[in-house]
Formats: structure tokens, C-alpha cells, sequence
């Protein structure tokens, strides 16, 4: 379970997912085209949910917080699986979000054109991503608003930080 934002569900969501659906099924695309990319941050230093206080001690008792190193994962996958990631020390931007496509994703998929598909995040519509992507003879196609279940790739998140929990 996921808090949501209260807007998630507003009519006007729901209508603008409606339609991108629907688009999509009308659409010149084929979803075996799709991939679908994503970014999460997250802290090495995140703690296991569960766990047992030292003895004498209370398991709810404050313990300073580290914020120790953020990294970032970037994920791109499509029907048959992973096809390109990248983990990186700090948050992704223009700059290393379109070195992540023209280094390790483009060259894996060979001459074969895709529908590259994102959330709003501000640098995925910079004119560098852009054009990398469209130059690369690829097309964009972004998801609604407030709709991360459209997007395959975020399944991969909550794996990845539940590895980091257990072994941190």
C-alpha cells in the first residue's frame, strides 16, 4: 500500500487517463513497442521496517537520523524484461538522463524504433532529451498526470529498495 495524493482521483484524472488509454488503443503505436522508463531516488542509509531494540531499549526510541549518500536508479523496460538501468550519486537531470539514453539504452536496441514512455518530471520535456530521442528516431509519449500505474518500470523501485533495506 501507497499513500496516493489527494488529487489522484479527482474526475478530471480519472477523464485525463480515460483518454490517454484510449488514445493509446487508437493510436499508430504497438504497446510491443513500449518501453517504459522511470527514475527513483533513494538513501543507502534506509532503515528495515521491521526489526528488535537492544535490549533495555525501546524500539521506538529516536536514533539520530544519517542522511548518508542518495542515489539514483534509472530503469527502462519493456515486454521481455530489464533492458537497460543505471545507478548514479545524487538525483538524475537533463544532462545525465540523456547520457543514460544515448549510452546505454539506444545502443541496445539496435535499428529498431521505439515509443519511449515517461512521467512529467520537468527534465524528461527539456529540448536535450528531446532531441536525443527524436534524433535517435524514437518517440516520446508521456503518461497522464498522477498515474505511476501506468508505468511498468515502477515495479522495479520497491524491489530494489526492499534489497537496500535488508542489506544495509
Amino acid at each position: 500500500m501507497r499513500a496516493e495524493s489527494e488529487r489522484y482521483n479527482e474526475p478530471e484524472r480519472i477523464e485525463d487517463r480515460r483518454r490517454w488509454a484510449e488514445n493509446i488503443l487508437h493510436g499508430p503505436g504497438n504497446m510491443n513497442h513500449f518501453i517504459y522508463i522511470d527514475e527513483a531516488g533513494f538513501n543507502l542509509h534506509i532503515t528495515r521496517k521491521y526489526g528488535r531494540a537492544p535490549r533495555g531499549r525501546s524500539a521506538f526510541q529516536r536514533v539520530p537520523y544519517n542522511r548518508g549518500p542518495n542515489m539514483s536508479l534509472v530503469v527502462a523496460i519493456d515486454k521481455t524484461g530489464i533492458l537497460a538501468y543505471h545507478f548514479k550519486h545524487g538525483a538524475y537531470n537533463q544532462e545525465t538522463f540523456t547520457e543514460f539514453l544515448e549510452e546505454q539504452l539506444f545502443p541496445r536496441l539496435e535499428d529498431r524504433r521505439r515509443i519511449l514512455l515517461m512521467d512529467n518530471a520537468k527534465f524528461h520535456k527539456a529540448q536535450r532529451v528531446q532531441d536525443a530521442i527524436n534524433g535517435s528516431g524514437h518517440t516520446i509519449l508521456f503518461l497522464p498526470p498522477y498515474s505511476p500505474h501506468l508505468n511498468a518500470a515502477e515495479s522495479i523501485f520497491s524491489s530494489v529498495k526492499t534489497y537496500v533495506r535488508q542489506e544495509v
